[in-house]
This record gives structure tokens, C-alpha cells and sequence, in this order.
């Protein structure tokens, strides 16, 4: 005998999978996450035992030197100002914007949107640069 909604004899089936689908959607993403975190963890124990960053940046021909370093950085602040922290910590040392906008007390959104008009602004000077 054929119930009166057939419909709902295949919902649970359709509903079941795209539960199935949406949970191992976030497991994928979580999984990526977890990877993520661990190499940038990783590069920042790399990075923290690493030998003394003035004899890092002296080291080899290709390097600028301490002192063209220290001139980059304060060029790099000059220009930015208060956001050249947030600029050199994200694209240099490689937080995230999240993590950054802890430290400074921002909110996330605050953050990114901080870093995105820094980084117009750099691109910007570099442009002008012949």
C-alpha cells in the first residue's frame, strides 16, 4: 500500500547524505586547517632556532647586511606607519591576520582590511619606484 507522501520515504535518504556530504565538508577543512597550523608552526621553530638574524642577513653575497635590513625595515615603517608591524608579521613571518589582530587588539575584519590598505599602499610606492 503507498503512503500518501512518497516524498518523504526518499528524504531521509537525500537528508542523510547531504549530512554525510556537509560533515565530511568541515572534516576536509578542519584536516587542512590542522595542516596549516602545523607547517606555519614549523617554520616558526625553524625560524626561532635559527642562528642570529644579523648574522643571517650577513651571511653570502646575495644578503643586504644588517644594516641594509635595518635601513628596509625603517623604510618599510616610514611608509606604513603603524601598519608596517602588521605587514612585516603576515607577510613576512607568516601569521595570520587573525592571530595579528589579537595581538594588536583589533578585531579580525579591522585587520584584514588594515593589511589590505597597507598593502595597496606598498604596492603603490613600488609602482612609482623607475
Amino acid at each position: 500500500m503507498p503512503t500518501p507522501f512518497p516524498s518523504r520515504q526518499a528524504a531521509p535518504t537525500s537528508w542523510a547524505g547531504r549530512v554525510n556530504w556537509i560533515a565530511a565538508t568541515v572534516l576536509r577543512n578542519v584536516e587542512r586547517d590542522m595542516i596549516r597550523m602545523r607547517r606555519r608552526d614549523l617554520a616558526r621553530e625553524h625560524l626561532a632556532s635559527s642562528a642570529d638574524p644579523d648574522e643571517v642577513a650577513d651571511s653570502g653575497d646575495s644578503g643586504i647586511g644588517a644594516a641594509g635590513y635595518a635601513r628596509l625595515n625603517g623604510a618599510v615603517r616610514k611608509l606604513l606607519g603603524d601598519d608596517a608591524l602588521l605587514v612585516i608579521r603576515v607577510a613576512i613571518e607568516g601569521f595570520s591576520q587573525a592571530e595579528i589582530a589579537v595581538e594588536l587588539g583589533l578585531t579580525e575584519a579591522a585587520a584584514r582590511k588594515r593589511y589590505q590598505r597597507a598593502m595597496r599602499r606598498l604596492h603603490d610606492a613600488l609602482e612609482e619606484i623607475p
